[in-house]
Formats: C-alpha cells, structure tokens, sequence
C-alpha cells in the first residue's frame, strides 16, 4: 500500500474586513488586531467594531424579543392563575387545636 504525502495546509480565508479573523490561529488574531488597534483612532476603532457588529444585530434582537416574550408570557400565566384565588373566604380567627404536653418534648427515638 502506497503512503500518501500530507495534504498542503488548506489557505488562510480571504479577511472580508481588517478586524475579520475566522479561521486564523488565535497568537496570530491578536498580534494582528493589536497592530491594527494602535494605528486607528478611537473613533475609527468603534466605527470599525459597529461594522463587524452590524450582521448579528437582526438575530439577537430576534432572540431578545422570543426571550421577552417567554418572560412574560410565564409572568402573565402565573398572574392569571394565582389571581382566581379567593383568600377572603378564609375565616381570619382559625381555633387551633389544644397542644398536649408530649409535644414540647422531644422524641424518645431522636
């Protein structure tokens, strides 16, 4: 049986954007961003990362409102529910049965 060579290492992606490191080991990510973070101004940084920030923004508002609207929907349920009980019915001077003396005692088997 014939041994193959290794395969060639695959290519790094194509960066789709400065700050894009999908794919690419992390030692190397940081090195890069740190290069590329001392030559921009703040404001160009905080534009750059709402760019980069800017595909995620429709799912996680997708999963922030289903989220909200488990809360509450489990809020509203459990207020519905516990809002029937009728707690005036409920005599507010109840006799309490007459203690016996063993009962302040403790239990021979304890």
């Amino acid at each position: 049986m014939a041994v193959l060579p290794p395969a060639p290492p695959a290519p790094t992606p194509k960066q789709s954007h400065p700050l894009d490191f999908h794919g690419m080991p992390v030692q190397d990510a940081y090195r890069r961003i740190n290069a590329i973070e001392r030559k921009m101004t703040p404001e160009e940084l905080m534009a750059t990362k709402l760019q980069i920030m800017r595909p995620y923004r429709a799912r996680n508002m997708a999963v922030g409102g289903g989220l909200l609207a488990f809360v509450l929907g489990v809020y509203c349920y459990s207020m519905y529910k516990t809002g029937h009980d009728d707690f005036d019915t409920i005599p507010a001077n109840i006799p309490r049965p007459p203690s016996t003396p063993d009962a302040s005692k403790p239990h021979p088997s304890a």
